[in-house]
């Protein structure tokens, strides 16, 4: 559903959110935008900045968890 440039979606049950999250703005031809996200999540891996070690590092969970709050940006380079 959009409304004058706000989207509200719900993702499948099982998809990699970020993946999803990434092929809908391709598809949908979303080149950038704010993304504000809530929900439980199964299994989830994190993602962060290292910046001793200059690279991204994961955090690999199990089980079920509920995520408050999350935020990011899309921003979808010209192919």
């Amino acid at each position: 559903m959009i409304w004058e440039g706000f989207l509200c979606l719900g993702a499948p049950r099982g998809v990699d959110l970020l993946e999803y999250l990434s092929g809908f703005a391709e598809k949908e031809g979303i080149r950038a935008g704010l993304i504000s996200v809530i929900g439980s999540l199964r299994n989830p891996v994190i993602g962060y900045f290292n910046v001793d070690e200059g690279r991204y590092e994961e955090i690999k969970l199990e089980d079920f968890y509920e995520l408050a709050r999350g935020g990011g940006n899309i921003n979808l380079k010209r192919r």
